[in-house]
């Protein structure tokens, strides 16, 4: 949910304490979960008639026959499966947990290839002839390539989180893109698509949080890229909710290439919001037409670029001469004239997939187990087909509203769209709950059942506490029956995150950071393990103008090399600039005492964590 839950990143100065806090809400005896199918990744044949589903929660790709309506097979590939992409007879899926690619010859159903990814991998695209596949690996921070006949693999460094990968849809077999994440913005790089594969270029496209996909538009010669994502209004007060000023869900076109102009216009109306654009997909036909999956809002959105020999609205804006980027952004009349048909799908549609012959659009509904079946011509829905799974559990419905924008003023934003996964958007924030002009920077859910207290101050002692506080003064949502139990109980499922990779160097310095957080650094004495918190706050001299007190609660400093920025105010980019430029009071801790190899040891061994 939108609400800072947790602190900033910094060590502190030594506290002793017999008694430590309580830490809320009290702990859930565990109990098996129910099992969920959750779809992601998503393919259709070329006729429409099967899809292949990753089930993610599953760890099986599901075969769906789409005419009848039922699944026909169950095929277990490995842990977390993402995405697809299907190549003729050849079917391949990344898999998350496992950090594996996977192949399934479609006709046998059956797995005939595996190998090893970098960690965490998301996007996958294949060449129409399947010989070279390429992965985004989001946590390497790299796109892995695979040669399938020669079982080669190189990877290729991305500037930013990959989650995204599509190919040209003109020249599929020469140039792909990958799409990744930073906070508050997105990176578009251009590879091609021979092996090895070298970059072209990388665009940089701003103001756009949580990007969901993007898509080169081809035939169309003046719009050379599309990107659906939200617009983070995180300068102004949050107070200004009413007038759709926290996230704005937005689509943005490139005109004219990599040095053209940029337009964007908004898929929210004056009345209604659709949070969390999550994928794209290119309608056949002369018109342009676009599909958008709005996960937050439970739908699809189907957009008219142009009409037959007019230019696209949005590229006869950009082309005025008196056309400044970003000055019609709080206008959402202009909506009309470019969503021109809304469907309802189920539970938080993520993936879209289009049918080769054009005949079928499909969505897969992660939270809902279903499928919505689509005529891409008619714009009608066919049916809705169950995958399975088991009814909602308190979790599994807090999970729900946790990804829902039925729970915000006019669904304009989710609790994810500030903590897209459970995690973070970087991004600083002016919150009613934490006074008028402080902004703070969202920290991530990720493990937070064991982080009490909440909140910058510490101001909340549980999880139910912060939860029902800031449905109420941010979403503008008087919590009902069971929803602030449904999504506490929700939040504590939300496991610590996997550490980064490391390279050899950072893996043979982290034990020697290990020493010196526990000694001479005195980090430990307020970063106790497991939690690596103390659950007391402390004033490290880091109060800035702004700040209503100068006592920040002791963050846990689990997963905090994905927590970047760091600091209650986002100030420092890198885990260096908290020790050094950002310590003026030497207050973390006895880090001023470190000499710099000592500094780098101890950077190694958090980032470990």
């Amino acid at each position: 949910m939108a609400s800072r839950l947790l602190p900033a990143v910094f060590l502190l100065l030594p506290l002793t304490t017999s008694n430590p806090p309580s830490r809320g809400d009290a702990p859930a005896e565990p109990q098996a979960r129910p099992s969920y199918k959750s779809p992601l990744g998503i393919a259709v044949d070329g006729e429409g008639k099967r899809a292949y589903v990753a089930l993610h929660t599953a760890g099986t790709l599901a075969v769906v026959d789409l005419r009848a309506g039922k699944v026909l097979n169950e095929i277990p590939v490995g842990k977390k499966p993402h995405d697809v992409a299907l190549a003729g007879k050849s079917l391949f899926v990344t898999c998350e947990q496992d950090d594996t690619l996977v192949r399934i010859d479609v006709d046998k159903q059956t797995v005939t290839g595996r190998w090893k990814t970098g960690q965490s991998p998301r996007g996958v695209a294949v060449t129409p002839d399947g010989g070279r596949v390429f992965v985004a690996c989001h946590d390497e921070k790299a796109l892995a390539a695979f040669n399938v006949a020669t079982q080669e693999s190189v990877f290729l460094p991305m500037p930013g989180w990959p989650v995204y990968v599509s190919l040209h849809r003109n020249v599929p077999d020469r140039t792909i893109d990958v799409l990744s994440r930073l906070a508050g913005s997105a990176r578009v790089t251009t590879v091609t698509a021979d092996f090895p594969p070298r970059i072209v270029q990388t665009e940089s496209w701003k103001e756009a949080s949580n990007p969901g996909a993007f898509q080169d538009t081809w035939p169309r010669s003046d719009i050379t890229g599309m990107l659906v994502h939200q617009e983070p209004r995180a300068k102004v007060p949050a107070t200004q909710v009413a007038q759709a000023w926290i996230f704005t869900n937005a689509i943005s076109l490139q005109i004219g290439g990599a040095k053209g102009d940029r337009a964007t216009s908004y898929l929210d109306d004056p009345r209604q919001g659709h949070a969390d654009p999550s994928d794209l997909a290119i309608l056949p036909g002369s018109d342009l037409r676009a599909a958008v999956a709005c996960a937050g809002a439970d739908d699809v959105l189907i957009l008219h670029m142009h009409r037959p020999k007019q230019r696209s609205y949005l590229a006869e804006a950009a082309l005025r001469k008196d056309y400044e980027p970003g000055r019609d952004q709080a206008n959402l009349s202009a909506t009309r004239t470019l969503v021109r048909t809304r469907i309802d799908t189920q539970a938080s549609p993520r993936r879209l997939a289009l049918s080769a012959n054009g005949t079928l659009l499909v969505a897969s509904n992660h939270l809902a187990d279903s499928l919505t079946v689509i005529d891409a011509q008619k714009l009608k829905i066919i049916r809705h087909i169950q995958l399975g799974g088991s009814q909602p559990d308190a979790a599994r419905r807090g999970e729900i509203l946790f990804n829902s924008g039925n729970m915000t003023f006019q669904g304009q934003f989710t609790c994810a769209s500030c903590h897209p996964n459970g995690g973070s958007d970087g991004l600083n924030w002016d919150l009613p709950r934490d006074g008028v002009g402080n902004f703070l920077n969202t920290r991530s859910l990720l493990g937070v059942k064991d982080a009490a207290p909440y909140g910058w101050h510490g101001s909340s002692k549980s999880l139910t506490d912060r939860v029902a506080g800031t449905l109420r003064t941010l979403h503008r949502h008087e919590p009902q029956g069971t929803e602030v139990a449904d999504i506490v109980a929700y939040l504590k499922t939300l496991e610590p995150p996997r550490p980064l990779p490391m390279n050899d160097k950072d893996r043979q310095a982290a034990p020697r950071g290990k020493i010196v957080f526990e000694g001479k650094g005195k980090c430990v004495q307020c970063h106790q393990p497991p939690v690596f918190d103390d659950a007391v706050g402390h004033d490290v001299g880091t109060r800035v103008a702004g700040d209503v007190k100068a006592i920040f609660d002791t963050p846990s400093l689990r997963g905090v090399a994905r927590t970047a920025p760091y600091l209650h105010h986002g100030q420092a980019e890198t885990l260096e600039e908290v020790f050094g430029k950002y310590n003026p009071q030497r207050r973390h801790g006895a880090a001023h005492e470190l000499t710099p190899a000592e500094m780098i040891d101890l950077i190694a061994y958090l980032k470990s964590l």
